[in-house]
């Protein structure tokens, strides 16, 4: 019986974890990622995102080891393994900017190959047409309000 008890309280035992994450310039980093994993295996166990001021808590955890992953865009993913006795306040655990500079951007725009204009459709194939080997009256054929039968005729509606 006195065992049962002491099972029973570990059980109802709610600790707490919490935290601020910030940016490597000091700001508070809104949104973030923040994961808790079982440190045995690696199980899923709760997840929040920060708020504005960076913060996150998560209540109601057992005395065990945790794996805490914070991840969010533009940073380096931060890993801690915490052994978790009675509530745990981690303060400000600080994010690493992750940036890559690239060697050239190339833009290419392309001409809208239907165009609407005053109660007419324009349909410009010029190199498509070319390049998938189809024919123009198979072009036509995927053109909206265009039909072709298998004689060859076209019918607009």
């Amino acid at each position: 019986m006195c065992c049962l008890l002491l099972v029973s309280r570990a059980a109802l035992t709610q600790n707490l974890l919490s935290g601020k994450i910030l940016s490597d310039e000091l700001e508070s980093i809104e949104f973030a990622s923040v994961i808790l994993h079982s440190a045995e295996d690696s199980t899923w166990l709760q997840g929040t995102l920060t708020d504005a001021d960076g913060a996150f808590l998560f209540s109601e955890l057992e005395t065990r080891p945790y794996q805490l992953t914070v991840q969010m865009l533009g940073f380096e993913d931060h890993r801690q393994t915490i052994e978790l006795g009675s509530s745990v306040g981690l303060g400000s655990i600080v994010q690493i900017s992750e940036s890559h500079t690239l060697q050239a951007v190339e833009v290419i725009a392309q001409q809208s190959v239907l165009e609407s204009h005053l109660g007419k459709k324009v349909l410009r194939i010029g190199r498509d047409l070319a390049s998938s080997g189809i024919n123009a009256l198979e072009a036509l054929d995927n053109m909206p309000s265009v039909s072709t039968s298998p004689k060859g005729e076209l019918s607009i509606y």
